[in-house]
């Protein structure tokens, strides 16, 4: 069952036969899109539960995998899709907190930032180190 666990206890209750149907497609795409409209979720936690559906672009374009869907997407939707995946690949632990409100969008962006800048300064030091001990003794 994805969707109706609520009715689904109701009809128990009535003595109601529930009516089962087979679903055709992507069950998360499904859930997400039901949540997203459903509930009162903030931009940041519309944002961040759109880019764990699809955490990467499909192409070096930046076109998603669900382009239709992403074209009725505001500029400023996108964007806040990019922060939330920029908290995914460089922060993940901060997900849930976003998701259940706990820290906001635009806080765990910033720490994503710094952890992400902290990488690539610890990357390039590592780099420096390897040259170093490449070359050759004088």
């Amino acid at each position: 069952m994805i969707d109706g666990r609520n009715r689904l206890a109701a009809c128990k209750l009535a003595g109601v036969d529930p009516k089962e149907m087979n679903f055709e497609g992507d069950v998360n795409v499904f859930i997400n899109s039901a949540n997203n409209i459903r509930r009162e979720l903030t931009k940041g936690q519309k944002a961040m539960s759109y880019a764990v559906m699809f955490p990467e672009t499909e192409n070096k374009g930046g076109r998603d995998k669900l382009s239709h869907d992403r074209d009725s997407l505001s500029k400023t939707e996108k964007n806040l899709i990019g922060q939330a995946r920029t908290i995914l690949k460089h922060k993940p632990e901060l997900q849930g907190e976003v998701l259940s409100k706990a820290k906001g969008l635009n806080e765990a962006y910033e720490l994503a930032k710094a952890a992400k800048q902290e990488n690539k300064q610890l990357l390039a030091a590592a780099g420096e180190r390897t040259e170093r001990m490449n070359e050759p003794f004088k």
